[in-house]
């Protein structure tokens, strides 16, 4: 048979600056050190017992009496002061007659996390806080919605990008052709005509023919002289 999953926790953490908390110091005022005796034995039997709350029925104020070796109408005021203090939530005691707190409860789930045990929906008191992001319908979809449209903006404006840079990209090409155009005007004009050699002026694009044609004549005309 399996082993039944135990409600209560077998510690609780005690802070080191509990009695630097000022709810703790007006109890002690007020009854010494009794008051603190008491409300510690009731955060134990909370603990222990059902993990997060206590019943306040006929017999608890008598048990934690018992336990502290104090009267139990001492005990009861006690109790009933640790409620107006806010160290038990007044509204659970008030219509449930139940001992609990937040922060009873956030401990418990930090202690019990990773067990099966979870706090009875009835009585939770960390559930608003779990809400407090969404909007007063309990949704949050506008934001979801500006999200969508920021992210639609962006992507217009990375389009836009796009655009300039084709158009930044035509006219590169355009400038590049311009140039092109340029050069060959210029190479054609270089190779219009051509200075120097032994006979002045000549054409570049004769290859040389006229100074063969003018050196051949020279030699028949040297070859000629003695006849």
């Amino acid at each position: 048979m399996a082993r039944p999953i135990r409600k209560g926790l077998g510690y609780f953490p005690l802070d080191t600056h509990f009695m630097a908390d000022r709810k703790i110091q007006r109890l002690a005022q007020r009854y010494g050190c009794n008051g603190i005796c008491i409300y510690i034995a009731t955060l134990c039997e909370i603990y222990g017992g059902n993990g997060y709350y206590a019943r306040y029925d006929s017999d608890f104020c008598f048990d934690i009496g018992f336990t502290t070796g104090q009267d139990e109408t001492l005990v009861k005021d006690v109790i009933e002061f640790c409620v107006q203090l806010r160290l038990f939530d007044s509204e659970l005691m008030e219509y449930r007659q139940i001992l609990s707190s937040v922060g009873i409860q956030q401990r418990f789930e930090e202690i019990s996390r990773r067990t099966a045990v979870r706090i009875d929906t009835d009585i939770n008191l960390l559930t608003p806080s779990r809400t407090l992001s969404a909007d007063k319908n309990g949704t949050t979809a506008p934001h979801t919605e500006v999200n969508v449209a920021e992210t639609t903006v962006t992507a217009a404006k990375t389009s836009v990008h796009e655009d300039v840079d084709k158009v930044t990209a035509t006219e590169t090409s355009v400038s590049v052709a311009k140039t092109a155009v340029n050069i060959n005007g210029n190479i054609n004009k270089n190779t219009t005509t051509k200075k120097g050699g032994f006979y002045g002026n000549q054409s570049s694009n004769d290859y040389g023919e006229t100074a063969r044609r003018a050196e051949i004549l020279r030699m028949a005309q040297e070859a000629t002289k003695g006849c």
